[in-house]
């Protein structure tokens, strides 16, 4: 699985709780919002 989170977003720390209890394998990818009219705009 992959998960792309922001290092700020509280909402992205719970879902990596969430996977870490549950013992489910992922993929961290950190997305900046804020830079340069940020990343997850880009395709």
């Amino acid at each position: 699985m992959k998960l792309f989170e922001y290092p700020a977003s509280s909402s992205s720390l719970r879902v990596r709780i969430a996977l870490n209890l549950k013992g489910i394998a992922y993929e961290s990818f950190r997305v900046d919002l804020a830079k340069d009219g940020g990343e997850h705009t880009r395709g």
